[in-house]
């Protein structure tokens, strides 16, 4: 059978011949030239997408720098005004809530004088700032869930019900002090399960 197959071989030399320079090899050229062009072409899109990164991170990096820009601007205007040199400081945290209420940036300010104590004109404590949830707009079923949920995470350590039962909440409710609260039980009671991922 070797014998058959050696002597076919012989007779067909020009066959195997031009099968192999007609379709073998330009099959193989192309092969390499397709991965060769996905490669280039899966580079050319990281950069592609790298460069969009970039330039969305200068967008935002300019936005937030004119942002501060902006109050640096106010914040000068702002000193510029008598109360501040007549250190009255009623009138300055009544100047600062009109001029800077509107600005989510400006957390904080405080004021130092020279040889005197620092002072925090705008000062709040946190309950103040951020009413607690018996104060929120909740009706009476999201007062019970809430309570539920208190109890399960509290009294019982029962973290996955009192998860479901905060989602419920979050999902239930439009309010914009409540929702970010909900997600941060969540987070808490996942924490507690040991549900880290």
């Amino acid at each position: 059978m070797i014998e058959n197959l050696k002597i076919a071989l012989k007779k067909q030399k020009r066959l195997i011949a031009i099968f192999f320079l007609t379709i073998f090899l330009p099959s193989v050229s192309l092969s390499i030239f397709g991965i060769r062009a996905i490669r280039n072409e899966k580079f050319r899109l990281e950069k592609q997408l790298e460069n969009e990164h970039r330039r969305i991170a200068n967008f935002f990096k300019t936005q937030i720098h004119s942002r501060f820009e902006n109050i640096e601007v106010v914040l000068q205007n702002v000193a510029q005004y008598p109360s501040f040199a007549e250190k009255d400081i009623p009138s300055i945290r009544e100047l600062l809530n009109n001029r800077l209420h509107d600005n989510p940036l400006i957390e904080q300010i405080f004021i130092l004088y020279r040889d005197e104590n620092l002072s925090f004109p705008l000062f709040r404590p946190f309950a103040e700032r951020h009413p607690p949830i018996s104060n929120m707009r909740l009706d009476d079923s999201q007062r019970e869930k809430l309570k539920q949920a208190q109890e399960c995470e509290f009294q019982r350590n029962d973290y996955r019900t009192a998860v479901s039962l905060y989602r419920e909440l979050f999902s239930l409710s439009r309010d914009r002090n409540i929702r970010p609260l909900m997600l941060n039980h969540i987070a808490r009671n996942l924490k507690k399960s040991g549900n880290y991922h």
